[in-house]
């Protein structure tokens, strides 16, 4: 069954709306986040969240047939990083 083009976006996009309910910092850059995360002022459990979140947000994205920028590989290569260096 096919798709209509309108359809795949929408859905993207309010799967995408749901997740930033609940991770909002998965929209944009996320520099400010990781700022806040070399910092040390972010929760370990809120890095991981995050890192799994920006996964979930960039696949609703490619899915939906949108464009992704390249900002995911470092809000992602950050909360993880900091999640593994708050363990040590």
């Amino acid at each position: 069954m096919a798709v209509s083009k309108f359809v795949k976006p929408a859905v993207g996009g309010l799967l995408l709306g749901g997740l930033a309910l609940f991770f909002p910092q998965v929209l944009g850059g996320g520099y400010d986040w990781i700022q806040s995360a070399i910092e040390g002022n972010m929760a370990t459990s809120l890095m991981l969240g995050l890192a799994f979140a920006k996964i979930v947000a960039t696949s609703f994205t490619i899915s939906s047939g949108e464009a992704v920028r390249v900002r995911t590989v470092p809000l992602y290569r950050a909360m993880l990083g900091g999640f593994y260096g708050n363990l040590a």
